[in-house]
């Protein structure tokens, strides 16, 4: 049939084909509901589509298969079928009863498809020439149930100059197809699948159960204790002298008595006195003023005799201190200023790809500051053994800004651990190089699949790693990019626990260091994340260390 024939097709019912009178056929226009291609009207290449994903044979040779799996799926779905035509169209007399060609790239300059060809892994300019026979439209009452008319692909096409804006009848997506719900929510779309509601689970709430709710607030504990918020439930850690699962109770301290050698026992908040009788010293009156009789010596330590009533301690183990007091006597305390490099890269397109050196400075101008304060700092213990080191802290601003096709992103944030005196990771030292502790990691650990509820375990992970701060988008690619327009806030929860490279220090005074790229989780998928560290120390100074921070 010539193109004048289907041209007339368009129009009418009959066509004349070299001086005879062609049927133009009977079946359903271009956007129709179909089981088979011959439901579909003429001319002859009509096809019942259930979907179109232009982008999958056209993937370079070479490419990484993490970021081949991307974009694979781009396309379109056609729930029910939708009738078209076979192969790519190139206008709209391609098309049977009803159809438009609908070309995306069709309005994209050779100068703008050459400059992006080598961002993306597929061949751009076999995608420029493919066309799609698809029902126009202008609002969504002019398609069937299901559909919508809007933009296709436009998550896609928003990133290139240019791209053709014509709108379409297109599936209406099911919202719940991307598994919104966070924390094991379930998900259920509204009829019209233009909204979607999460059931949460015990403990978690929002719109999208992203919320841990807050067992803590208001705070249950009494008499001054402090709340530590779980899911569905909290601890309270108790001001001395009060125990109970609220701290309700006060402790009496001289039940039993703790005073030795007939001495009188003063209870008071969390702690007592003794009146000790003559001949007898120490906060339990233990320590007799005559020597090694009974021994003064704690922890297992020994007591030798010296002149007149002075004795000598022969501690146990790694205890030391006049009377064997400490476990394992005095630490040192290593401040370090802190910087680092963030690497981002399979973004969609590699559009988002880039390295940034941390803390940074970048901040919107007239909004949301920069994170200075605190200030970028990681504290290290060095235990009395020269072998042990520990994380006492971690603070790491996270400063950048980044400007994609026209979106602009401005991201404010604080990477950070709270203070642990018992240590949020700990290693030991060979030569020069300081190896976490054992850290085993979820399966998607070193891909843009790890989230923050895939957590790893272990002594060497950095624990209770988490950020805090602001994020803040404006242009067409926010909502792609799983951001709203505007700010972000960023809080804790999520917190989770943190894999480390080795910290490579310059020399064996331990005055500076270097941590290869280790993964970051990405509860957006959007992108594989990764962050290396250095760091110079600004002071030390030497504590006793505490029990739990003994190894």
């Amino acid at each position: 049939m010539s193109d004048v024939a289907k041209m007339l097709c368009l129009v009418g019912g009959l066509a004349l084909s070299a001086g005879a009178a062609v049927s133009c056929g009977s079946g359903s226009k271009v956007g129709s509901a179909c089981t088979a291609d011959s439901e579909c009207a003429s001319p002859p290449d009509a096809v019942c589509l259930s979907k179109f994903k232009p982008v999958k044979d056209l993937i370079k040779p070479g490419t990484d298969p993490a970021t081949a799996e991307a974009f694979q799926d781009v396309g379109l779905e056609f729930p029910g079928g939708y009738c078209s035509n076979s192969g790519s169209c190139a206008s709209d007399a391609d098309c049977s009863t009803g159809g438009t060609c609908f070309v995306a790239l069709a309005g994209v300059t050779q100068a703008t498809l050459d400059a992006l060809a080598p961002t993306v892994p597929f061949d751009l300019n076999a995608f420029a020439s493919l066309g799609l026979c698809l029902q126009s439209c202008t609002d969504g009452s002019q398609c069937r149930s299901g559909y919508k008319c809007d933009w296709p692909l436009g998550d896609f096409l928003t990133l290139v100059p240019g791209a053709q804006r014509r709108t379409f009848c297109i599936e209406i997506p099911d919202p719940c197809k991307a598994s919104p719900c966070q924390n094991q929510g379930t998900c259920k779309a509204s009829a019209d699948l233009s909204t979607f509601t999460c059931t949460c689970p015990t403990g978690f709430g929002g719109a999208k159960c992203e919320v841990n709710l807050d067992d803590c607030s208001p705070n249950p504990c009494q008499h001054g204790g402090s709340c530590a918020d779980a899911v569905a439930s909290y601890s309270c850690s108790c001001a001395p002298g009060y125990s109970g699962p609220t701290c309700e109770t006060d402790i009496d301290e001289c039940s039993p008595n703790p005073c030795q050698n007939g001495a009188a026992c003063a209870q008071g908040v969390g702690d007592y006195s003794c009146t000790c009788p003559q001949g007898f010293e120490g906060k339990n009156c233990e320590v007799p003023l005559s020597g090694c009789n009974p021994n003064p010596c704690r922890n297992g330590g020994t007591c030798t005799l010296g002149d007149g009533d002075d004795f000598t301690c022969t501690c146990a183990g790694t205890y030391t201190g006049r009377m064997c007091e400490m476990k394992c006597g005095q630490s040192q305390l290593i401040t370090y200023a802190l910087s680092g490099v963030f690497d981002l890269s399979q973004t969609p397109m590699g559009a988002g790809d880039g390295t940034w050196n941390l803390p940074g400075t970048d901040a919107r101008p007239g909004g949301t500051p920069a994170v200075t304060d605190p200030p970028s700092r990681i504290v290290l213990r060095l235990h009395p053994d020269g072998v042990h080191l520990s994380i006492v802290s971690f603070d790491l601003g996270h400063n950048i800004h980044q400007s994609v096709f026209g979106t602009e992103i401005y991201t404010n944030i604080l990477h950070a651990v709270p203070r642990n005196a018992c240590g949020a990771a700990s290693g030991t030292l060979a030569g020069t190089t300081l190896n976490w502790g054992s850290c085993t990691t979820p399966s998607t650990y070193g891909t843009k699949n790890w989230v923050t509820t895939e957590l790893a375990t272990g002594p060497g992970c950095l624990s209770d790693f988490g950020n805090i701060g602001n994020i803040w988008c404006s242009g067409g690619g926010c909502v792609s990019g799983g951001l709203a327009s505007g700010d972000n806030p960023v809080a804790r929860p999520p917190v989770w626990a943190q894999p480390l490279s080795a910290f490579v220090f310059s020399a064996s005074d331990l005055s500076s260091f270097t941590a290869e790229a280790f993964f970051l989780p990405n509860d957006n998928k959007s992108a594989l994340t990764k962050l290396s560290l250095a760091g110079t120390e600004l002071n030390r100074v030497t504590e006793v260390t505490p029990d739990c921070a003994c190894p």
